[in-house]
């Protein structure tokens, strides 16, 4: 396994963590990720950037905030081979990142599995937003950047 792929699978670590309600802490992924990143190509450091902005928000955000972030992560993870979501409906509580790989939900989809409102899809504007400022401020603070490199133009997960 050469190193790209062992800091990919760190980071599903960290990623499975947030979306099981136990956010890694900034330590945690700069002692295992920043230096990595930091030498990576800017893919590499974009996904550093976007966990790190993911748990800050699971550390900090509003349960409804927190709620809508593991909408959105299920929604972004689940892409793939379409199988159908009704699989999931005998997972107890939240799923981990390998149980929903393939599963294409939707944020309607997403939103109805977590007791979310399946229809605020304003809650996910809201989301992106402050994603998108947050993954800026992780840009600037990670790789002592002036400004907040391409999440300034928008976000690639969108």
């Amino acid at each position: 396994m050469d190193l790209r792929q062992e800091m990919q699978e760190v980071r599903m670590v960290f990623w499975d963590r947030i979306l099981s309600d136990d956010p890694p802490s900034s330590s945690e992924m700069n002692g295992q990720l920043l230096a990595y990143s930091r030498s990576a190509a800017i893919d590499e450091r974009m996904a550093f950037a976007l966990l790190r902005a993911c748990a800050e928000i699971a550390h900090g955000g509003t349960e409804a905030t927190k709620r809508n972030l593991r909408i959105a992560m299920l929604c972004w993870f689940s892409g793939g081979v379409s199988r159908a979501p009704q699989s999931l409906r005998h997972v107890d509580g939240i799923p981990h990142i390998y149980q929903i790989v393939g599963l294409n939900l939707t944020w309607h989809d997403a939103a109805r599995l977590l007791k979310g409102n399946p229809d605020d899809y304003t809650a996910r504007k809201r989301l992106l937003d402050q994603l998108k400022q947050a993954c800026a401020t992780e840009w600037k603070a990670s790789f002592d950047g002036a400004s907040g490199g391409p999440f300034e133009q928008g976000m690639p997960y969108a």
